[in-house]
């Protein structure tokens, strides 16, 4: 669910594909479409490529089971949130704060940042079994809270530098 590049490990992404008939895969972002013509993707049923939006984002990962990130670095990732918030079980890799949020084997599988595709497809098909859905986990973790927290804080830091200076004077 990203703007494709090197840092988000999709090698091992059309063996997977290939490897999982009976799986449907919706890759989500911007300018996949070089890395989809050339890695064979295209040529899967099982595999479809969508443009990322906020529409596109809420439909596909309202209708997705499973959220799968692949990436050797992170930030966050964000949409690790947004799609357990919509109801989708995790495969990731330990990057960012995926496993400060969520415990491996229990709200999905957090794997190594270099999975090879065979640890990727036993985790999908051990996600694919669990029934809880980890979105209580994240339900919180919303832009406006966060933003609303983040604000609040910084105004709270502001008051009391202010009224330190204040005083100072």
């Amino acid at each position: 669910a990203s703007k494709y590049g090197p840092r988000k490990g999709l090698s091992i992404l059309p063996e997977i594909v290939e490897q999982l008939p009976d799986w449907n895969f919706v890759a989500l972002g911007r300018d996949w479409e070089d890395f989809i013509s050339r890695s064979g993707l295209r040529e899967l049923t099982n595999f479809r490529y969508e443009i990322f939006n906020k529409r596109s984002r809420n439909k596909i990962f309202s209708e997705a089971e499973i959220f799968m990130s692949l990436s050797n670095l992170e930030g966050g990732p964000v949409p690790l949130i947004e799609a357990a918030n919509l109801g989708c079980k995790i495969v990731s890799t330990d990057t960012g704060f995926a496993r400060d949020l969520f415990v491996n084997d229990l709200h999905g599988r957090i794997l190594s940042n270099s999975p090879t595709a065979e640890e990727v497809i036993e985790a999908i098909k051990a996600v694919g079994e669990m029934t809880y859905v980890p979105n209580d986990k994240v339900k919180l973790l919303t832009w406006d809270r966060l933003t609303s927290l983040t604000l609040k804080d910084h105004s709270r830091i502001v008051t009391k530098l202010d009224l330190n200076l204040g005083g100072a004077k």
